[in-house]
This record gives C-alpha cells, sequence and structure tokens, in this order.
C-alpha cells in the first residue's frame, strides 16, 4: 500500500520525479560576470557677460558734470576674473555726435568718458577713462568664481565750459567690456 501513497502523492502535486529533477537543474545559478565602471565629469567653463546702458538726465552741458549708472551681470566660473572696458567706436573713449542734428556741435567731447565698476566680491581699479578698444582699461578683478554677480558701472563726464553742445544733440559712446 505504500507504493499508491507516493503515486498520490506525487499526484496531488501535479509533478513527477522526472519534473522535480529538471526544475532542481533549472534553479542552479548560471554563471555570472561583473565589471565596474568609472563614470567622471570635467566641469566646463561658463563665462557671460550682459549690460544695459546708462543716460545722462542732468547737468549734460558746457561747465557740467554728468553721471549715470548702469548695470552688467557676469558669470564666471574660472577661479580668477579681469573686466576691461574699451571703446572700439571713433571717439576713442570721447563721446561723438549723432550723425543728424547736431549741425553746429561739437563733434566729440573734449574730456574722455570716465567709469567705474563696483560689485560684492569684485575689487574695483577705481575710475577709469575709457581708452581706445585697444588698450582696454582693467576697471576691477575677482579672485573667486560667480554667479549673475551684478556689477554697477558709475558713468561721469566732465564737459567744460567751452564746449560746443546745441540743444538736443544726442552724444553717445558704447563701452565694451570684456570678462576674462
Amino acid at each position: 500500500m505504500e507504493p499508491s501513497r507516493i503515486t498520490r502523492w506525487t499526484t496531488v502535486a501535479g509533478l513527477s520525479m522526472g519534473a522535480l529533477v529538471a526544475l532542481a537543474i533549472c534553479a542552479a545559478q548560471a554563471p555570472a560576470a561583473t565589471s565596474g565602471e568609472l563614470v567622471t565629469g570635467t566641469t566646463l567653463g561658463t563665462l557671460s557677460l550682459v549690460g544695459t546702458s546708462a543716460t545722462f538726465t542732468t547737468n549734460f552741458s558746457p561747465g557740467g558734470t554728468a553721471t549715470a549708472n548702469g548695470a552688467l551681470t557676469a558669470t564666471n566660473t574660472a577661479a580668477s576674473s579681469t573686466l576691461t572696458v574699451g571703446d572700439a567706436g571713433t571717439g576713442a573713449g570721447h563721446m561723438v555726435k549723432a550723425g543728424t542734428g547736431c549741425t553746429g556741435s561739437d563733434a566729440q567731447l573734449t574730456n574722455a568718458l570716465s567709469v567705474a565698476v563696483t560689485g560684492t566680491g569684485f575689487s574695483s581699479a577705481g575710475a577709469k577713462s575709457i581708452p581706445d578698444a585697444a588698450s582696454p582699461a582693467t576697471v576691477a578683478t575677482a579672485a573667486a568664481p560667480f554667479s549673475a554677480a551684478v556689477l554697477t558701472t558709475a558713468y561721469s563726464q566732465v564737459l567744460p565750459s567751452a564746449q560746443v553742445m546745441l540743444t538736443g544733440c544726442v552724444y553717445s559712446l558704447t563701452a565694451t567690456y570684456t570678462l576674462q
């Protein structure tokens, strides 16, 4: 009677002895291989400089000293930075009159436009006359990386009393800043 019990048990389990042996063979782990992979990254430099405009609204007349502020937003991931300024226009640092509406006014202002640049984390070089772009002036330095730093550009234009400027004549200069 014992053989019928075994048969009944295997029938109840639904598996024959052959199926159990096949399961045991399949259940054995297959050989495996492993490998490590080092993942690295090197930061790329980020450098940007965006400026606003500045407009003289008072004292921009003969015998006056006009002042105006602008702003630069700068980002540099380098360990240190230098900010320079120069004039790439025809005035070599002097504001020049517009092409129309200024007949009778001096072609350019007698004194060079000056600027002082300040900002948190920056060392200002003080007020500098803006030179020709071929020989830019250093106006500020930073000894650490910075992101979206706001720099104030404080412009000053001294106008001698003998300066000939007709009412409504527009003078301008594009200060070209370089961040390195």
